[in-house]
């Protein structure tokens, strides 16, 4: 084990993050255009893929733990270590181009982090605005069940 798996590991992850925003920003196409088959398999396909990640995540926590055991660190029986420590464990245990790599590839998983946060908040504001039109249509219609259809108001 050495900072290039983890950095793979890294790249791996990435990878399944930037496949997430493809799907939630298809997802949002699907709800814009009302396309309920659509928005299925894309829900069906944002659960594999957050499946993914997570396996990957433990991956990663694996691969860390033994990285840590084999340069020394007393502390291995910890299963997370915080940002800090990684940082500076990859940092004093690697090139400055594998650093720079690692740097590189964490602080792109951050800004795809931020994208798909931005997609989903603005899928949930969809969702929201499109269950609002139903219930006030709804209540429309069945407050004014007396009235005739022509009288009613919409």
């Amino acid at each position: 084990m050495n900072i290039k798996n983890l950095i793979s590991n890294y790249n791996e992850q990435l990878e399944n993050l930037q496949e997430l925003l493809k799907t939630a920003t298809l997802k949002q196409k699907a709800i814009i255009n009302n396309e309920r088959e659509t928005i299925e398999k894309s829900t069906f396909a944002e659960e594999s893929i957050l499946n993914k990640i997570n396996k990957k995540e433990q991956e990663r926590s694996l691969v860390l733990r033994n990285l840590i055991a084999k340069n020394g660190e007393p502390d291995t029986a910890r299963a997370n270590y915080t940002l800090d420590e990684v940082l500076t464990f990859v940092q004093s245990n690697s090139n400055v181009e594998e650093f720079e790599a690692f740097m590189n590839c964490r602080n792109q998983i951050r800004s795809e982090f931020e994208n798909i946060k931005a997609v989903n908040s603005q899928n949930r504001f969809l969702i929201e605005q499109a269950n609002s039109i139903v219930k006030q249509t709804l209540d429309v219609l069945l407050k004014s069940r007396k009235k005739p259809i022509l009288d009613r108001r919409i």
